[in-house]
């Protein structure tokens, strides 16, 4: 079954409405969640979000060093050391969340997602629908 467009002038992926809480409606029809409801998104930005009017690199480093150290934390040093060297990085940059790091992610779940929302798992593919 297609469904009817709302504007026959966009695509059906187009965003034709956004909504004060972040929701969206699709062209098509279909309903977006607000990014802030997913907890892959959560964690992306447990620091914050980056700013419109520009990019913020502190805060960039701080996302990535709390992505980095959750999705590789539970590596190996040796492949973990590899994985480091391969893109560039230090090794420190890939280690395990320390204490106050997985705190911080701890807080940003109960402060920004229903209480029942599990911190994604990083054996599992990233899901940002």
């Amino acid at each position: 079954m297609v469904k009817q467009l709302r504007d026959p002038d966009l695509p059906p992926g187009a965003v034709v409405e956004v909504r004060e809480e972040g929701s969206a409606l699709r062209n098509d029809g279909v309903e977006l969640k607000a990014a802030g409801q997913n907890p892959w998104y959560v964690l992306a930005t447990i620091a914050g979000e980056q700013r419109v009017e520009g990019k913020d690199p502190e805060l960039a480093a701080r996302n990535r060093r709390i992505w980095n150290g959750w999705s590789c934390g539970r590596m190996d040093d040796g492949p973990r050391a590899a994985l480091a060297e391969k893109l560039e990085l230090d090794a420190g940059d890939l280690a395990p969340l320390s204490e106050a790091e997985l705190a911080q992610v701890r807080n940003a779940f109960r402060d920004r997602l229903p209480p029942d929302t599990k911190i994604p798992d990083p054996k599992h593919a990233v899901d940002l629908q």
